[in-house]
């Protein structure tokens, strides 16, 4: 074998924005189907879609500085939020997850914002950076006092959906070292250290009877967003893809898709 050929060949191994986006959709149908029937796969299923947030979050910086109409990005990023609303609400008048667990009572917040809606965290960001773009170009300080209110306001959204703690640190890091590559990579490394010293911190704190370390952390597997370090590490800054619409909506329409046909199995087998 020629090993300099082969050596040759691996270093010059990239990915493009579309094949990672492709990577990150197959393994968030892996994560999901894992969440709604834990039944039929392993414990350590939980570990594999740890990193696609943050890839998605990694591409959707890169979407706001290459994007030829960021009013027409939002504005997709908003109807995918809208459609996964409409599809949430229903899912959860069906299974009772509008009602609080404790309580019992009915909840309008449980009933609209439950569910995995990720086109929401994404839009919230998107809006965050676009404004904190906006402020960065003001000379005038009332001007900036103004909009950082919104910007605020907009954060503290975030943090309350889905996977925004984790989501927003990276999404501000990933603007501000926007074309340093190395920065965005070496937080997510230490965000993901911390992270799992945090979870070893609390399985020993809380001592969970007839649990193993190990089981605990595929509960609590946030740390394994490290998966993400070397895949945005071979990205080449391309986009990628043949520059059809296919391309550029797929994840627009895969996302609902493949959640809807996941409910509509999960409703057959636990509710009809």
């Amino acid at each position: 074998m020629d090993t300099h050929a082969t050596n040759k060949h691996l270093s010059g191994l990239t990915l493009t924005g579309t094949q990672l986006k492709f990577i990150a959709a197959f393994f968030m149908l892996i994560d999901h189907i894992n969440s709604y029937f834990p039944e039929v796969t392993p414990d350590w299923f939980s570990f594999l879609g740890r990193f696609v947030a943050p890839v998605f979050t990694f591409l959707l910086v890169e979407g706001f500085f290459y994007t030829h109409s960021r009013r027409k990005y939002l504005e997709r990023l908003m109807l995918g939020a809208s459609i996964m609303l409409i599809i949430n609400t229903i899912q959860n008048w069906i299974t009772g997850a509008a009602f609080d667990t404790f309580t019992h009572k009915f909840s309008f917040f449980l009933l609209f914002l439950s569910g995995h809606n990720i086109f929401i965290t994404l839009a919230l960001m998107f809006s965050v950076i676009w404004l904190i773009e906006i402020l960065r170009h003001q000379t005038h300080i009332k001007t900036k006092i103004m909009l950082a209110l919104p910007i605020s306001l907009l954060m503290l959204f975030t943090l309350m959906v889905e996977g925004g703690v984790y989501l927003l640190p990276i999404v501000l890091v990933c603007y501000f070292s926007h074309n340093q590559k190395k920065w965005v990579l070496s937080f997510i490394l230490l965000f993901s250290a911390i992270l799992l010293v945090k979870s070893i911190f609390n399985y020993y704190q809380m001592q969970v009877p007839n649990e193993s370390l190990f089981s605990y952390l595929t509960f609590s597997s946030e740390f394994m967003m490290v998966i993400a370090v070397p895949l945005l590490g071979l990205y080449n800054g391309k986009r990628g893809g043949n520059g059809s619409k296919w391309d550029k909506n797929f994840f627009y329409y895969f996302y609902p898709a493949h959640l809807t046909v996941i409910y509509i199995i999960y409703d057959l087998i636990h509710i009809f």
